[in-house]
């Protein structure tokens, strides 16, 4: 008995420490930032416009998010919900160039998985999308964060 309780304790514990840094506006931050700059590298010219949303880690149902930015000169600035309905909406006119949605699917002090969808205007149906799905490991290093792995686990139209 006393060994279930210690393992429940443990995981409580745990639970409650992932729930907490899943929340760290830092953490949040730096995912969004490392989105427009990963995708700089990659090739995107440019973001402009682009919105980026941190939604929470749910498996099913629409979610409404928990922060939204939107690119502006090269910087994130904090946006509306209304600017993130637009860039998942159905009205393909409404849409920015790219939307990044991502969650953080787990985190402890000292590294983190993150999905991150990305969603293009390239979709041949004039309501679909061309995107990807990314897995992001994050570890931190030195007092800080860092992107140190990244797989992408799919694409579609």
């Amino acid at each position: 008995m006393n060994s279930l309780i210690c393992l429940l304790s443990a995981f409580l514990t745990a639970v409650i420490l992932s729930s907490a840094l899943g929340n760290d506006t830092n953490l949040e931050v730096f995912i969004a930032q490392s989105i427009i700059s990963e995708k700089l590298k990659e090739g995107h010219r440019s973001l402009e416009g682009c919105i980026v949303a941190h939604l929470p880690n749910v498996e099913k149902g629409p979610a409404s998010p928990l922060k939204v930015w939107k690119c502006t000169q090269g910087n994130l600035v904090d946006s509306t919900i209304g600017d993130y309905e637009r860039a998942v909406g159905q009205d393909r006119s409404q849409w920015p160039p790219s939307t990044f949605l991502f969650k953080i699917k787990s985190v402890t002090p000292i590294s983190a998985i993150v999905e991150v969808d990305s969603l293009y205007n390239m979709g041949i149906a004039p309501t679909s999308r061309g995107g990807n799905a990314q897995e992001w490991t994050l570890e931190m290093t030195s007092g800080s964060w860092a992107v140190t792995g990244k797989k992408t686990t799919l694409f579609w139209d």
